[in-house]
Parts: C-alpha cells; structure tokens; sequence
C-alpha cells in the first residue's frame, strides 16, 4: 500500500540512500519514518520487493516469527510502499540518537560502556548468523534505558542491490569508509559476511573514540587502502585516547584475512575485560 507522506511529518536527516521525518501521533508517541531510495532512485524490482518484506518483515515488533531480540535490534512497527515502488520503514524514535551524537550530548560518558554495548546487541545479533551488511556508528541507536541496540540490518545492502539489478554493479557506498577490502570487487560490487561486520564494528568504535573514522573519506581514499593490501593499517593512526589493550583488539578485528577476525563473542569478551582494567574509562 502507498503511504503519502502527512504534513506533520518533519524531515530531520536525508542521506545516501533514505530520508528520515519524525511525527508526534495524538497519543503522543513519537515515531520516525524512513523513506528510502536507491542508488539512482531506481525502484525495487517485484522479486527484490519480496524479499525485502519477507527479510525485513521477519523485525517487525508485531511478527510472531520475527528475527528481532528486545536488546539487540531497534524495532520496525511497520513497513509501506510508495508510488515509486520503494519502501518506508516506520519505527520508534530514537530520541538519544547513534552512539556519536549521544556522546556529544553526554560527553562525560564512559565510550568503553557503549562499545560494550554496542558488541552485546551486534553479538546477539550475529547468533542468527545473518550478518548485518552495513555496520557504522549510524546504526547503533542508544535506548532511553542506555543500552545500545543495532537498526536497518541489510537495508542498504538491499537497496543497492536494486541499483545493480538495472547497472551490473553497485555504487561504493558512503559507509565504505568503514568497511574491510573483502567487501569491495570488480567495479565497486560488495557483498557482506559476519567477519566483514567485525571490521567494520571496530572501525565504528576508532571513530566513538577519536572523532573521526580510522580512514580518509572518498572514492580516491579507498583507492589507496585497496592498493596498499595487507599494508592498509599504516593509514590508520592510533588516537590518544586509545589505550593498549583496546588498540591491539581493533587491529585484531581488521585483520586481512576475514578468518583471523575475532569472532563478536570474543570481541565481548576481550571488552569486558578491559572494563575490568579500566572501569573508569
């Protein structure tokens, strides 16, 4: 069914691939809207709008089948059409933002409570052995109880994948900054794995940390990481407030090759004990 957008829907971010507006309903609930598109607004084809509704049907907050886990995914209350073909996800709104926006609201947050967070909803996640697809700092929402929850699993990488249905390939997407090179082939295709969602996790913590992503942004960017190989962590610099043991578990999480990546339970492991070195971080 086809949703017009109402006027009390307000546009509060517009990226790459979607646009968010945020309503306050008369029961005073508050709800976003995800409108989203694809790489040259090319609708979904009838075979990808299927498995986008059966996949991301299975995180509706009302499906008795559903994949969603109450500490690990930020709910979908519902998903509609537009005339154009592409679909709007309507969810709660997260009032505390990401993680990085939360921090900045709360800069007296300990950042190593909310990587641990943030491996404990991506752990739980990953028991169904479906990995998410476009892990950043964007898609790690933080509740109003302050745990961390992860959002859009494999929206994007569905929404490209519309994209290569009429081109071939897929667009490099903006989130490629934090992805590992496996993700990147002939002509900027991508795919996705687990091990690909524990390097790019460890990316999204180096920028919870240091404010900016581990590596430069843009297309030539990326260029130079693939033409270094295995060499690429020499454009990673280590930041400050960085220490040691946290250092040596995100080199460990972007090693080349996808099998010497920690596994996410051994990432919740090795961050817990940090915790227990430095409580006060």
């Amino acid at each position: 069914m086809s949703v017009q957008l109402d006027p009390k829907w307000v546009l509060r971010a517009s990226g790459a691939l979607s646009d968010v507006y945020e309503a306050v309903l008369p029961d005073g609930r508050v709800l976003a809207k995800r409108r989203c598109r694809s790489g040259g607004n090319v609708p979904l084809i009838p075979a990808r709008r299927d498995l986008f509704q059966r996949f991301i049907g299975r995180f509706l907050s009302s499906s008795p089948f559903g994949f969603g886990h109450p500490d690990s995914v930020w709910p979908i209350e519902s998903i509609h059409w537009t005339k154009e073909g592409m679909p709007e996800l309507v969810m709660p709104w997260c009032k505390n933002g990401n993680i990085l926006e939360y921090v900045r609201k709360h800069p007296g947050t300990s950042k190593l409570r909310l990587a641990l967070e943030c491996a404990s909803a991506l752990r739980i996640f990953h028991c169904l052995a479906i990995p998410h697809g476009n892990i950043n700092p964007n898609n790690f929402l933080v509740r109003d109880d302050l745990k961390v929850m992860v959002s859009d699993p494999q929206v994007n990488l569905l929404l490209q994948s519309a994209f290569n249905d009429f081109t071939g390939f897929r667009p490099i997407p903006s989130s490629s900054v934090y992805k590992p090179q496996d993700e990147f082939s002939n002509l900027g295709a991508s795919s996705c794995s687990l091990p690909g969602d524990v390097y790019a996790f460890a990316s999204s913590i180096y920028e919870l940390f240091a404010g900016t992503p581990p590596f430069r942004l843009g297309s030539v960017a990326l260029v130079r990481r693939l033409s270094k190989g295995e060499a690429e962590l020499d454009l990673a610099r280590r930041h400050q407030s960085i220490g040691d043991e946290l250092w040596n578990l995100l080199r460990d999480c972007w090693s080349f090759h996808l099998w010497d990546r920690p596994t996410m339970q051994e990432v919740v492991q090795r961050l817990q004990e940090i915790r227990v070195l430095f409580p006060h971080q």
